[in-house]
């Protein structure tokens, strides 16, 4: 085993060197949070996550908007899905 010798200048140099690489990865990572939270979901993914069957989803594709691949593979953004729930929620007074 080698053993390598830093001085401990150089040594806390690197260290702020990675401080800073981390810091800068969880800045990215929370301004792009956005980009994970929209991702495209199947017909399958929006039933689960609207609780409402495929058929309802299929009648509603319209007006949520979707993406086709192929003959029938239907891709739903998760924010169009939040949008139109959002949308459509209706809040009575008491």
């Amino acid at each position: 085993m080698d053993v390598i010798v830093i001085d401990s200048v150089v040594f806390k140099q690197i260290v702020g060197m990675f401080e800073t690489i981390q810091k800068t990865v969880v800045e990215l990572a929370e301004e792009n949070k956005h980009l994970k939270d929209n991702r495209l979901m199947t017909l399958k993914e929006v039933s689960e996550y609207t609780g409402f069957g495929s058929a309802w989803v299929q009648k509603h594709k319209d007006y949520i908007g979707y993406s086709q691949i192929g003959c029938k593979d239907l891709r739903f953004y998760k924010d169009n899905i939040d949008a139109y729930f959002q949308k459509h929620f209706i809040q009575k007074k008491i």
